[in-house]
């Protein structure tokens, strides 16, 4: 795969794209990777369907031409308890990137930071950003559930902003919220 050539589109995913989610293959073998690519492919689409009109469910999918998806992600609208009540804020439910995908460099794409390459990964994080920034009726605040094992996706959501961790009842995870990073 040439990566200079690698030129993804986003767009919004639905029910058409449930077929080829099935086939979604983002594990490398690690436990927590099992339960996401398993999520993509059985439960992503029908719990779209499910929760949009109630939730304001988003499923974001970046795709090339003649490949297919690559990577997809998904948030919705969800409670978090504030002072004097609750607000709206987000819910960041996944983010995967198709295993011969994961690491791609995109050299089209312009840096965030000095020195550092935007991603695959990075560029669809940004992408779901952009997408949660564009519902103003949420609080900038968001929330995910990660494995306690998985330090990348920590250090994604230490970068993000999500930095007050708490536990899920499920002590293989944790619960991490914060302020979306701008």
């Amino acid at each position: 795969m040439a990566e200079d050539a690698l030129t993804p589109e986003a767009r919004a995913l639905g029910e058409a794209d449930a077929a080829e989610l099935r086939g979604f293959t983002c594990s490398t073998g690690l436990w927590y990777e099992d339960e996401v690519q398993q999520f993509v492919r059985r439960q992503l689409i029908d719990r779209h369907g499910h929760r949009s009109p109630h939730s304001g469910h988003r499923v974001v999918g970046l795709e090339l031409v003649g490949v297919g998806i690559i990577a997809v992600g998904s948030h919705e609208s969800d409670y978090a308890r504030h002072v004097g009540g609750t607000v709206l804020i987000t819910h960041l439910e996944v983010v995967a990137v198709r295993i011969e995908y994961q690491g791609v460099v995109l050299p089209t794409v312009d840096p965030l930071e000095a020195g550092r390459p935007v991603t695959l990964g990075r560029y669809l994080m940004e992408v779901l950003l952009s997408d949660i920034a564009g519902h103003l009726d949420r609080q900038p605040f968001l929330k995910t559930i990660v494995a306690r094992e998985n330090a990348k996706s920590l250090a994604l959501c230490d970068r993000i902003g999500l930095t007050r961790s708490s536990g899920v009842g499920d002590a293989r995870y944790e619960q991490r919220m914060g302020r979306m990073a701008s």
